[in-house]
């Protein structure tokens, strides 16, 4: 019971990350950025483990996805405040009306590559020592779960990108 209660404070802690996480990147404050997306990125790799250990259902389970889907939001919404190219934003936007339409994980994984790629040359060029930070998080992570990584998750998001682009030509 307890790891699913950890879980929890966890996601929430990411879904209280958005706001801020907004506000920096709209104000070009590359380095809170680097911070807050590296500490919303290891709650979401902890909180996963820990709900499975807790029997894989936690009180704010269903909120996961949403809480990536908000930090991914906040995250480009910041951007194109801060003066990103508006086609962005509008890839963004779009990337996640067909998530909120289709109910697909693909799409929430296409609106966090696009929004974590604008953060990440924004790092590159406004901070590049702060960049580091999100990249060595990212990169341990996909070490620290290699298994799970290429066991269930790509198989899963090529199993879902036929049926999402099909869906999205019939509509």
């Amino acid at each position: 019971m307890r790891a699913g209660f950890a879980a929890d404070l966890l996601t929430a802690t990411r879904l209280g990350l958005a706001l801020p996480i907004f506000f920096a990147a709209g104000m070009g404050f590359s380095e809170p950025v680097a911070v807050m997306l590296a500490a919303a990125w290891w709650t979401d790799f902890f909180d996963g483990h820990l709900a499975r250990r807790a029997g894989g259902k936690t009180r704010l389970g269903d909120l996961d996805t949403f809480a990536d889907v908000t930090i991914a939001s906040a995250l480009l919404a910041g951007e194109v405040a801060a003066g990103t190219p508006p086609l962005w934003g509008a890839v963004g936007l779009v990337l996640l009306a067909m998530f909120v339409a289709r109910h697909n994980t693909v799409w929430c994984v296409l609106l966090q590559a696009v929004a974590y790629g604008l953060v990440l040359a924004r790092l590159l060029t406004d901070a590049p020592v702060w960049s580091v930070l999100p990249l060595m998080t990212a990169l341990t992570m996909l070490w620290l779960n290699r298994q799970r990584f290429i066991g269930e998750f790509l198989p899963r998001l090529v199993g879902t990108i036929a049926p999402a682009v099909g869906t999205a030509r019939k509509a």
